[in-house]
């Protein structure tokens, strides 16, 4: 293991030979293998395990355990790995991480967060092998741009059904939906594509587990602020599918509103709630007279305090925003334009934790720059400008994953990242910062219809 306390350098690593590499060299020197940058600052770092996954950087550490970037050497891809902290002492937490492995193996849908492998660490932490992601969580998109209009909304938890109604199909119960845990890529295309994650708190019925709860009820089983009242209240009965219909429709509503149904300041104040209290109408975003009262019904099923009055499973609630999308808008508005960039190699571990640092948040990628910035900085989307062809700018840099900044404004977004979409009618300053090293810029003019690349190397800063 080389010593990093005495290291003012980046180190890299061969994923062929596992040679590691000092200094700002792309290639392996024996056998041409792309080097892979090492991050720093925890012990598993640079590790093998199980002669498959190499430990590559600490991506997020949460109250159970961290989650790691990896790349899987017979393949040669990246992945998520969650690690759990310390060896097996404590049996609930080594309980969800098997009930997680377990039940994404029963799960093929490609809004399913996929898993490849699930086994021990050599000192003898579990660890769980999943696909890593790209693109933001539903929580920050609530939170940067919320409220949404009812359709982009729509179709985003119709695929959260699309998820949910095979693992229902199953007889696998989430019971931990809540925004955080869906994330939303941006394909090439300017399409949205939501993957669920985090299985840990499944309950399984009409299997091993099905006469008793996997996690009992009092131990609060999922986040308060998205749990059916029959989460909350044996008397209630045992939950069913019916518990991820209500968390899917809180959801919804965030995505409408930008605010939740209820507050509260403890779980106590929750459980009163949803148990008791009726969720407040929505004041959602001007839309057709017709969209506002379907959205709202359906947000009233979803909510129903009666789980016999909400939909049976996720694939009915899917058919019932179908036919509200298909229906044709007796009023159609003129939109503005939407946005188009689209976000490419930025990771997200597929999993629940909170970052270590604000520039790693988990999922932490800008896929779109905000309308108004393209606007006030002389640049205009696609779709606004549908006469003239779109440019593609690759930005990258040596070593990657630094951050990108526009005319000095940072866009919240890591090397490499392509921008699609873009046309411009002046130059454009591109700089790039990582910590450690000196900033590099360039000044570049787009011409629209032709692919651009840049790469900037960034020097070592100087130890003092």
């Amino acid at each position: 293991m080389l010593d990093r306390s005495s290291r003012g350098f980046d180190v890299k690593v061969c994923p062929r030979c596992l040679k590691r590499e000092p200094g700002a060299e792309l290639r392996c020197p024996g056998d041409g293998g792309r080097l892979i940058d090492l991050g720093d600052g925890d012990p598993l770092i640079g590790a093998v395990v199980a002669d498959r996954f190499l430990i590559v950087d600490l991506l997020a550490e949460g109250g159970m355990g961290r989650i790691y970037r990896g790349h899987q050497l017979s393949m040669d891809r990246a992945v998520a790995l969650k690690v759990l902290k310390g060896p097996l002492a404590d049996q609930a937490r080594v309980d969800r991480l098997y009930r997680e492995a377990r039940s994404i193996a029963q799960l093929a849908s490609p809004h399913t967060v996929r898993a490849f492998d699930f086994g021990h660490l050599a000192g003898g932490e579990m660890y769980l092998a999943m696909e890593l992601l790209s693109g933001r969580s539903l929580e920050e998109i609530i939170e940067s741009e919320a409220p949404l209009e009812a359709p982009r909304a729509l179709r985003l938890i119709r695929q959260v059904c699309l998820s949910l109604a095979e693992a229902h199909e199953h007889g696998i119960i989430h019971r931990d939906i809540k925004p955080s845990n869906v994330m939303v890529e941006v394909h090439p295309s300017g399409e949205e594509h939501v993957k669920v994650l985090d299985f840990g708190l499944v309950k399984l019925t009409g299997g091993a587990e099905s006469g008793s709860e996997a996690t009992p009820w009092r131990h609060l089983s999922g986040t308060p602020q998205y749990m059916a009242p029959e989460l909350w209240s044996a008397e209630l009965g045992p939950p069913g599918p019916e518990a991820d219909i209500y968390a899917v429709g809180i959801v919804l509503y965030k995505l409408l509103t930008g605010r939740g149904p209820f507050s509260a300041s403890s779980a106590a104040g929750y459980m009163d709630r949803h148990l008791h209290d009726r969720p407040p109408r929505m004041d959602i975003r001007p839309e057709s007279a017709s969209l506002v009262a379907d959205v709202q019904r359906i947000v009233d099923r979803c909510l129903a305090k009666r789980a016999a009055d909400r939909w049976a499973s996720a694939g009915d609630l899917k058919t019932a925003i179908d036919g509200i999308l298909e229906k044709p808008d007796p009023h159609p508005r003129r939109t503005s334009p939407e946005r188009t960039l689209s976000p490419r190699s930025f990771e997200h571990p597929a999993g629940l934790a909170k970052p270590r640092t604000s520039w790693m948040r988990a999922a932490a990628v800008m896929a779109l720059l905000p309308i108004s910035w393209c606007i006030s900085e002389g640049l205009s989307c696609e779709r606004a400008r549908t006469a003239q062809p779109p440019t593609v700018l690759w930005i990258e840099s040596a070593p990657p994953g630094a951050s990108v900044l526009i005319d000095g404004k940072p866009i919240g977004a890591k090397t490499p990242i392509e921008l699609r979409g873009l046309i411009a009618h002046r130059a454009l300053q591109i700089s790039v910062q990582r910590p450690g090293h000196a900033p590099a810029g360039v000044e570049l003019s787009l011409v629209p219809g032709v692919e651009q690349r840049t790469r900037l190397e960034l020097d070592p800063e100087e130890r003092r």
